[in-house]
């Protein structure tokens, strides 16, 4: 099945949801409610806010891990992960969940990919919350075809290479580089160094920092590459 690009957070996305009639989607309800849950249930205060909500941390053009959970009180009755991705609707928000990974209804009693879950809370005090669902291993990463993982200042995230194109770290981001746009490129590209590589290859081009000269290798010795204003 393919997806959209991966995309995992180190932020806490959590809101209280409803199923979908007659679809695998659940309804967004917002954070407001799952305040209130936990708080009735429980004696942790979770300070929810917008900046929590799925809007806030994804948009349609992404999919991302999630887990639902089926409460009764603050008993889990199960929980379920998978891959989703948001779609608006009508002023709604949904989160379309595409495929389940696995769903659990105690420690020792797990079922790998399930059909999607579908039980409808019954009693006074059950209720449904839906989260993201953090990284928990690399191999999470490699959710898309050609992907690739890497550290970023927000936690581990998955680059898709694209065809004709090269990765590198280019305004400070690690990202696509287009080899054509390399190539048709009007500045040549150096690599600025405090200290001249010691086995370069033929034709290597760096500006020496110590003198903030140009300089080339010819395969036996650096050269100075000198020019004038015109």
């Amino acid at each position: 099945m393919k997806v959209k690009p991966l995309k995992t957070i180190q932020a806490v996305a959590i809101e209280h949801c409803e199923f979908v009639p007659d679809s695998s989607s659940l309804k967004l309800m917002g954070t407001q409610i799952a305040n209130e849950k936990v708080l009735k249930y429980t004696t942790q205060d979770m300070q929810l806010n917008e900046n929590n909500t799925f809007s806030k941390n994804f948009d349609e053009d992404c999919c991302f891990y999630y887990q639902l959970w089926h409460y009764k009180g603050n008993e889990a009755l199960l929980n379920e992960v998978g891959v989703a991705e948001l779609q608006k609707v009508e002023g709604l928000t949904l989160l379309n969940r595409k495929f389940v990974l696995y769903n659990q209804v105690s420690e020792h009693e797990v079922t790998p990919t399930p059909a999607f879950y579908t039980n409808e809370p019954t009693g006074e005090h059950e209720y449904l919350q839906v989260s993201h669902f953090p990284i928990q291993n690399a191999m999470q990463l490699f959710l898309n075809e050609h992907s690739i993982p890497y550290s970023s200042s927000t936690g581990p995230l998955p680059l898709i290479v694209e065809p004709n194109s090269v990765v590198g770290r280019l305004d400070g981001e690690i990202q696509n580089i287009n080899i054509h746009d390399l190539i048709k490129s009007k500045k040549p590209v150096v690599v600025k160094s405090s200290k001249l590589p010691s086995k370069p290859s033929k034709g290597t081009l760096v500006i020496d920092s110590s003198d903030g000269r140009l300089k080339i290798y010819n395969g036996k010795v650096w050269r100075t590459i000198k020019y004038e204003d015109t």
